[in-house]
């Protein structure tokens, strides 16, 4: 889905909008995902809006970000507590670079080694739409945790809040 897209405009944005505001008169206790009952609701109406919007292109790519954002969670905790926070920066980085690279590189280096004369399959993988955006935006989370410019985050949702909200996801 794309901004300028009728549905996105005419179904999708009034009806985020809508359940937003609606969410922003609820008064909430505590959320087990987000830490602050103000925003709770409209934190969590984000969250789903966000997670509709990723999966309309591709709805498995949806885990994909998922475990992006469990993966740079459970590293942010560990940078945060480890006596070598160094190491698992690193680790961490990797990992992302890792995704990154295998669905942006993949077939160029398949058809570079094929140019070489060594006969590899390119997998032909489809590039996930936003996966560079929050794979830059997860490993900036990990350096600003072991900077210590930003606290880690022990609420799942706040993590995946940053990660994939839906206006920046395709900006």
């Amino acid at each position: 889905m794309v901004f300028s897209d009728l549905f996105f405009l005419f179904v999708f944005l009034p009806l985020f909008a809508l359940l937003y505001l609606l969410a922003a008169r609820r008064d909430r206790h505590d959320s087990l995902l987000l830490d602050s009952p103000q925003q709770a609701y409209k934190n969590h109406v984000l969250i789903l809006f966000s997670l509709i919007f990723y999966a309309w292109g591709e709805p498995v790519y949806v885990f994909l970000m998922l475990g992006c954002v469990v993966f740079n969670y459970l590293i942010g905790i560990t940078i945060d507590r480890s006596p070598v926070p160094r190491f698992f920066l690193i680790l961490g980085i990797l990992g992302n670079l890792a995704v990154l690279g295998t669905f942006k590189y993949a077939d160029f280096i398949a058809h570079t080694l094929n140019a070489w004369g060594i006969p590899v399959s390119a997998p032909g993988i489809a590039l996930p739409i936003g996966i560079s955006f929050y794979t830059f935006q997860s490993m900036s989370y990990l350096i600003d945790v072991y900077r210590k410019d930003a606290p880690a985050q022990y609420r799942f949702g706040r993590l995946l809040l940053y990660v994939s909200m839906f206006p920046q996801l395709v900006a």
